[in-house]
């Protein structure tokens, strides 16, 4: 008895692989099959209380010890428990190791936060996570935090005096890169207070989104037979094979490039270059509602421009038509009324902000 395999996943992946704006989505695909292949975590949810625990419960995430190797219990979330302490505009709350009097407590104190982080081998495009992952974290103390670590690794360090620190207003804010690993992380934050409150506000920045317009606006060009494309990355791949920071075309079209973001994954992007006024206006139209030449407008070859004014008159000279937005043609009537068949004259003026070439002809209204 002979076993059938359906071959429709491999007719999808071959035309993925043909296809370059598939690539994200063939990349999905991958972490759907390989769960050691996904999308790293948003530094969002690595916030205290980030779950939305009530106060006077237990964070289910943040765990708190009086010791560096422990023994770790769930630390409290108190909220705002001192009123010196900052009042956080994003949605996370204070935590705490409560010693039955809340975030109160007698004489110098030292706590040791954890936080278990799991993380996947690689990126969404196959980037170890050792490499890209740097999410970017801000924390607050009463009063001060002297230490931060990822497995152990320090990322941050405070040397000076603990009387001198002041992390309740002033976070220290930077981005956690050092020390990632697949699988499980314990990101450790050791804080040092003086009486009488002592407490922790993590927080988590979004991740910054991929720079996808990264060629600049869509183009247009009068007075030059030339323009050079720029993009911020001098390793961009062009559409002709070529790599650099700049491109320069002579001809009117779409030109597109490659470029990696920050977590080392290809973004495109594309842009239209065009060189003059390059359009096609038709000599008669009928607007008879058949969806054929049922309205009078130019077709640009490559982008509309910027600076567009249509003006259409009747024989006398009587104005029936005007429109500054390339994409709104006349339909045939002046004032919410049928205008006659026959002859009527325009004016087209079409360019940029720097420039502007005007046309004039006669248009067949037909009916």
């Amino acid at each position: 008895m002979s076993t059938s395999h359906p071959i429709w996943p491999l007719i999808l992946l071959g035309k993925l692989l043909r296809n370059t704006k598939s690539v994200p989505f063939f990349f999905f695909l991958l972490a759907w099959a390989n769960p050691l292949l996904a999308q790293l975590p948003d530094p969002r949810s690595f916030a205290t209380a980030a779950n939305g625990e009530a106060i006077g419960t237990a964070d289910q995430h943040w765990k708190v010890a009086t010791n560096a190797g422990g023994p770790f219990m769930p630390a409290t979330v108190v909220g705002n428990c001192d009123g010196f302490w900052f009042v956080p505009t994003v949605g996370t709350n204070w935590i705490t190791y409560d010693q039955g009097n809340g975030c109160h407590h007698s004489g110098d104190l030292d706590l040791y936060f954890q936080r278990a982080i799991q993380l996947s081998a690689t990126n969404a495009c196959g980037r170890p996570v050792g490499d890209v992952f740097c999410p970017e974290m801000g924390f607050h103390a009463d009063n001060c935090i002297l230490e931060i670590s990822v497995n152990g690794v320090v990322n941050y360090a405070y040397t000076g005096s603990a009387m001198d620190c002041d992390n309740l207003a002033n976070a220290v804010r930077l981005q956690l890169c050092d020390g990632w690993q697949p699988g499980q992380n314990l990101l450790n934050v050791l804080v040092r207070s003086t009486p009488v409150a002592v407490g922790l506000l993590v927080f988590g920045l979004p991740p910054p989104s991929p720079p996808v317009d990264f060629l600049g606006p869509d183009t247009f060009l009068c007075n030059a037979n030339h323009f050079e494309i720029n993009s911020p990355d001098a390793s961009t791949r062009w559409f002709d094979g070529s790599v650099g920071q700049t491109k320069t075309v002579g001809q009117s079209g779409q030109y597109w490039a490659t470029r990696l973001d920050g977590e080392g994954c290809d973004i495109r992007d594309s842009i239209s270059v065009a060189f003059h006024a390059n359009f096609y206006l038709p000599n008669a139209f009928s607007p008879n509602g058949d969806g054929l030449n049922d309205a009078f407008q130019p077709f640009f070859a490559a982008i509309p421009p910027s600076n567009y004014l249509l003006r259409v008159f009747d024989r006398w000279g009587g104005l029936v038509f005007e429109s500054h937005n390339p994409a709104v043609g006349w339909e045939g009537d002046h004032r919410g009324k049928p205008c006659s068949a026959g002859v009527y004259a325009y004016l087209l003026e079409a360019g940029s902000a720097d420039c502007r070439e005007k046309r004039s002809g006669d248009v067949v209204l037909l009916r």
